[in-house]
Order: C-alpha cells, then structure tokens, then sequence
C-alpha cells in the first residue's frame, strides 16, 4: 500500500535509473486518465516520467521530489547531507541561459551552493 504522505519513486526496471516521483492522489488521477493520445486502446505510452521544464527560474515541486529522489545527498563530493536538507542548484546558472529541467538541477546544502554561486573559479569572492 501507498503511504498517504510521501511520494513514490519509480525506477527503470532495466537500468535502475529513477523514472519518476508521484504521489499516491497523482497516481491514481493518472491511472483513472490513463493516456491522452490513445484513449480508446492499451497503447502502452507512458502517462508518467520525469517532470517537464519549465519556463521560470523556480523549479516545480514535482522537480523538488524527483531531483532529491535522485540526488539523495548534497552533490558536492564527500558531502553527506541529506537531499532533504538541501537546495535546488541550476548545474548550468539560469541567468546564462541553463534551463529549469531536472537535467540541469542538482542537490546542494547550502554552504555548497553559497561557495559554488559566490566564488569566481580562481577562488575570489563575488
């Protein structure tokens, strides 16, 4: 049974890679749904993976859930921190045109995010 208040995580049954993160009303809206593209037939098109981009600097909270499933930690080598105590890090900075994807967020405590967002690469503060 689906606990009530924490998401799902859903892995590629080849790879082991995470797929996707639902919670259990998001599943079952989307199993009620089913596929948009072929309503009358078992097509087998996926009706959930990875949260879409989104046009904004903010990422979505579907985006919070998958990037910390994935992450599970602070990105930053040797860094152990729990994703859930982390923040959302643009890998290439939004204002440079790096999009608001999951494949562009990563998980960061903050004191990593702070040296990464604040030091210029020869090591100068901004």
């Amino acid at each position: 049974m689906l606990d009530q208040a924490g998401p799902l995580d859903l892995t590629d049954p080849v790879t082991g890679a995470l797929r996707a993160t639902v919670t259990r009303p998001e599943l079952e809206r989307l199993a009620r749904r089913g596929c948009r593209t072929h309503p009358d037939r078992d097509c087998g098109c996926a009706v959930l993976d990875r949260p879409p981009a989104v046009d904004r600097y903010t990422p979505t909270p579907a985006q919070y859930r998958f990037v910390r499933a994935r992450d599970r930690t602070c990105r930053h080598p040797g860094c152990r921190r729990p994703a859930a105590r982390t923040d959302l890090d643009h890998v290439r900075a939004h204002r440079d045109g790096g999009a608001t994807d999951c494949t562009n967020l990563c998980c960061l405590c903050r004191r990593h995010h702070r040296l990464k967002t604040h030091t210029h690469p020869d090591g100068a503060s901004r």
